[in-house]
């Protein structure tokens, strides 16, 4: 089976590809405000049907601008979701030093930073992944 898209909007998309256990996360563009995704937290916990314990998550944010506050206030309610379905290993791809410190910052909030390692490439992050 190959990925499975289960939410695309012009600012996020959830993939999961049930073979390997793991989610696929892209982030885009520049969140004004938290109100640009109202569907999010339910998108997110249809994607984490699809998944068991034990998962692993790879995360894009390289065409990611920097958030405001209550963007990473919704992100945090994300992981924590996450972090409660039972994640191993979170691998995030950054471009950004800005948005690899609100991410970091973000993690520490939700206990998403015990299994969070960031990349620079998407290649070193899969091979982390599938160590």
């Amino acid at each position: 089976m190959a990925r499975e898209t289960i939410a695309k909007t012009s600012y996020y998309m959830f993939e999961v590809d049930p073979d390997i256990n793991r989610l696929f996360i892209t982030i885009s563009g520049f969140w004004e405000n938290a109100g640009i995704a109202p569907n999010i937290l339910t998108d997110i916990d249809r994607a984490l049907e699809k998944v068991s314990p034990g998962f692993t998550n790879l995360v894009d944010t390289t065409q990611f601008k920097n958030p405001p506050k209550d963007v990473r206030d919704l992100f945090e309610r994300v992981q924590h979701k996450i972090v409660a379905r039972g994640i191993s290993k979170n691998a995030e791809v950054v471009s950004s030093a800005f948005v690899e410190l609100n991410l970091e910052e973000v993690a520490s909030q939700s206990d998403l930073s015990k299994v969070l390692r960031q990349f620079k490439g998407m290649a070193e992050a899969l091979e982390w992944l599938n160590k």
